[in-house]
């Protein structure tokens, strides 16, 4: 029960909460490089769709396993399935983990860790622009409109090469640029559903039930001799996991105990450890002008856009 306290009073504490939120986005930020360096250990190829879904459906298959288990043993919480249930964790799991996460391993092999950390950003930009079509209470403002023209100027320097011309490619920063486009539609369908189911009860099945699809899809056209088991590459995949678990409990922690803003500020976190640790761990990236300027203006973009704006800061990847 002291352990308890303790956890509760660290989460509590004004002093703590920011390097929390920190500590956070650096998990989040980190799975863009991690993910690049388990498909080289693995020798997993950018043209070879199934091994990436193989790989995804693994780290999220037991990132679910882990969320139901906390849920049922740690929170006591007997989950009761009924039709209705049944219909938004399947529906979600295609829409959230199925589809998007397919697409982010896809374009994660097909670009940078950098790119991608970015890139990834447009989930938040996309949810301001389509929110107010569903909710009427989020309206369009002058420091939204101001946060979208910046987050997307940045993502336009993200594909620009070092001579100004277009740097783009479909099956890697088109996908990404997709996956936040989906992105928005889970976050706000995950918002809806929420109102009668828990959120951590539909992030958990979600999870666990299109981790399983991807799986399976995986395994059609699967060569197993093509790819290198080895006890780090699965641990990596174990981190990843985690991970997915890991962040966004803390941030939920976090929110229960703080004002949304004070927290949902540290959101620029993500994209920047991101491009920081794909600098550092991917021996062939490295900071240009233009994704120096791009990381600029994306998180500027999140600092004005979060600044005493409810948001919840959910796992980009």
């Amino acid at each position: 029960m002291k352990m308890v306290m303790k956890s509760e009073d660290l989460f509590k504490s004004k002093i703590a909460a920011p390097f929390l939120a920190l500590f956070a986005t650096f998990l989040f930020g980190s799975v863009f490089p991690v993910i690049k360096i388990t498909n080289e250990m693995m020798m997993v190829d950018s043209k070879d769709i199934s091994s990436q879904l193989f790989t995804a459906g693994i780290r999220y298959f037991l990132a679910g396993l882990f969320m139901v288990i906390y849920l049922m043993v740690i929170k006591k919480e007997k989950p009761k399935f009924t039709k209705n249930k049944m219909l938004v964790f399947f529906g979600i799991a295609l829409i959230y983990t199925y589809f998007q996460k397919a697409l982010f391993y896809i374009g994660t092999a097909n670009t940078t860790g950098m790119k991608s950390a970015l890139l990834m950003a447009s989930s938040t930009l996309f949810t301001v622009f389509i929110s107010p079509l569903f909710f009427k209470n989020d309206k369009i403002n002058t420091k939204k409109i101001i946060s979208l023209i910046l987050g997307f100027t940045g993502i336009i320097f993200i594909n620009l090469s070092k001579d100004f011309s277009l740097d783009f490619t479909i099956m890697g920063d088109g996908f990404l640029i997709l996956v936040g486009l989906l992105g928005s539609f889970s976050i706000i369908a995950v918002k809806i559903s929420s109102v009668k189911i828990h959120p951590a009860e539909i992030t958990g099945f979600n999870t666990f039930i299109g981790g399983f699809l991807l799986i399976m899809t995986g395994v059609i056209n699967l060569d197993y001799t093509k790819l290198n088991f080895s006890f780090l590459s699965f641990a990596l995949i174990l981190y990843l996991s985690v991970v997915t678990v890991i962040g966004p409990l803390i941030m939920n922690t976090l929110y229960k105990y703080h004002k949304a803003g004070e927290i949902s500020f540290y959101g620029f976190g993500t994209p920047l450890f991101g491009s920081i640790l794909s600098a550092v761990l991917l021996p062939n990236e490295s900071f240009t002008f233009n994704i120096v300027i791009a990381l600029f203006l994306i998180i500027l973009s999140l600092l004005i856009l979060n600044s005493k704006r409810k948001i919840i800061l959910k796992n980009p990847s």
